[in-house]
């Protein structure tokens, strides 16, 4: 079943010269249009660590997807949040570290 196009659309159609009913694209990509999403999830679900990324990324009219799923065994869980929780621990120690040589008490002669 062919639904008909909004109206306009076929009255731009017609302005056109177009003789099908299908409307034009409403988004024209060019050289400074881009957009990208990514989305990945790792859980543990009966001890197995579950693994999904999507990837998704519009560059010069063309859009491309990625995507993929897969599992793991439940170690790998527990080495991405220990990694993960690392990392921030390490980023806020050298904010903290940067913040602590501003205070007036800090220690160092000036």
């Amino acid at each position: 079943m062919k639904l008909p196009a909004p109206f306009h659309a076929r009255a731009l159609a017609r302005e056109s010269g177009r003789t099908d009913d299908r409307p034009e694209s409403p988004f024209v990509s060019g050289p400074f249009v881009s957009f990208s999403y990514s989305f990945h999830e790792v859980s543990t679900v009966g001890g197995r660590t579950r693994v999904r990324s999507r990837r998704m990324r519009l560059e010069d009219g063309s859009l491309q997807t990625e995507e993929f799923e897969g599992t793991l065994d439940a170690a790998a869980y527990e080495r991405a949040v220990a990694d993960a929780q690392r990392r921030v621990m390490d980023q806020t120690a050298a904010l903290m570290r940067q913040m602590f040589e501003l205070l007036p008490f800090s220690g160092r002669g000036r």
